[in-house]
């Protein structure tokens, strides 16, 4: 499998005229990755989505609202580039390539869903420069933002992360990102600046199509900083800390007669995240941040702005999340995990009927089976607040192969 990627790859760039001798003089290489992933859901009530766990949903009229479900399309396949020539520039360089199928369908056909659209990952370019005080990396391309760098362990829900909505953030999008790095015995340290892809959907005009949202009509993009410090204790005592903060300007336009033609309004986040291995048999993991005005991540959530139809009634919608997951390692065959994640309106005008609190508690059994085979059985429950309060829970199975 990983020979025959690794043509297809190739070939494809040697397909591009003049470029076949530049490759072999740079002697770039290509390695294939990726994963083949089952996964199996039963809801018992109205979830959001029938393959996450994310929110609960009012049951409808005739009172069901459960599902059965099989789905294939998180599989993910990528590949990276290695030994890139850059020249004057004297780096040392690679690229990576990713996408899944957790996209939209081709048509509204029931077997639609069986052969979904390719989405986009990742696609970006890394130069690195090793100093005597230091690392940098220059990152170029489309990859994930430097707020909410830790992620839940799960194979069920590996498109859409265990919390998210709950309390856990995050986006992938172009960015420019720069990165410097140090290793001090057994101290680490890590700062990132990043200028970013600002996509906002527009609450205005209902508008989904983020390119023309009111982030980007701002013509600045969004810029975000991150410091992270780690620390080696001891044997199999290790911590990683964040310290992550957005800060992104949204233009909305009005009707110049019923006042001004436009309003700018700056949107930011500040965000806490924490990995910490108290032995090998135990590791804790989680978030926490404070939001004015963004949007929450790239699966939406709370509007950042709302009353935006008016000047009058324009106002930044506060909220707070948080999530964390305690991971259980008897053996390492085994791992046992349980976590809870919660998000909720602060303060700010709030549309009606709209969502204000969402909580998700998740557990799972994982199997590592061997280097290249996981197995999952996971359970996640949602309570969601709107006008009513909704409740449901998603009992899942999955299967992962590696490769």
């Amino acid at each position: 499998m990983r020979r025959v990627l690794s043509l297809f790859a190739a070939a494809a760039l040697l397909a591009v005229p003049g470029l076949s001798s530049a490759q072999e003089k740079a002697g770039v290489t290509f390695t294939p990755y990726g994963f083949l992933l089952l996964n199996t859901f039963w809801s018992a009530g109205p979830m959001a989505a029938p393959d996450s766990a994310y929110s609960a949903s009012v049951p409808p009229a005739g009172g069901q609202g459960g599902a059965f479900l099989m789905m294939a399309r998180a599989s993910r396949i990528g590949v990276r580039a290695g030994n890139l020539d850059t020249g004057f520039l004297g780096a040392t360089a690679s690229g990576v390539l990713e996408g899944d199928f957790v996209s939209t369908f081709p048509s509204t056909q029931p077997t639609a869903f069986q052969a979904p659209l390719l989405r986009l990952r990742l696609a970006s370019a890394a130069l690195n420069w090793k100093t005597h005080y230091g690392d940098w990396q220059l990152l170029l391309g489309q990859d994930y933002g430097l707020i909410g760098p830790v992620f839940a362990y799960s194979l069920s829900y590996v498109a859409n992360p265990p919390f998210v909505q709950a309390g856990k953030i995050y986006r992938r999008t172009p960015e420019v990102r720069l990165t410097y790095s140090r290793q001090m015995g057994s101290f680490g340290l890590n700062l990132a600046g990043a200028a970013l892809n600002p996509a906002v959907p527009d609450p205005v005009a209902g508008n989904a199509v983020v390119n023309f949202g009111p982030g980007n009509k701002s013509r600045v993009p969004d810029l975000e900083a991150r410091l992270g410090l780690s620390a080696d204790i001891a044997k199999d005592v290790n911590a990683v800390v964040n310290f992550a903060y957005l800060s992104g300007w949204r233009r909305y336009y009005y009707d110049p007669a019923a006042g001004p033609s436009h309003m700018d309004k700056r949107a930011t986040i500040f965000g806490v995240s924490l990995v910490a291995n108290i032995t090998k048999f135990f590791e804790l993991r989680g978030e926490w941040y404070q939001n004015k005005g963004a949007e929450d991540g790239e699966n939406g959530g709370y509007p950042g702005v709302v009353g935006a139809a008016s000047p009058a009634t324009l106002g930044l919608l506060k909220t707070t999340g948080w999530w964390f997951q305690s991971v259980l390692k008897p053996i390492p065959e085994v791992w046992l995990t349980f976590g809870h994640g919660i998000a909720k309106a602060d303060a700010g005008p709030q549309p009606a009927g709209s969502r204000y609190q969402n909580e998700v508690n998740h557990a799972m059994v994982l199997l590592n089976v061997s280097k290249n085979m996981k197995l999952s059985g996971e359970v996640a429950s949602a309570t969601t607040y709107t006008a009513v309060k909704a409740q449901a829970t998603q009992y899942s199975a999955s299967a992962q192969f590696l490769f």
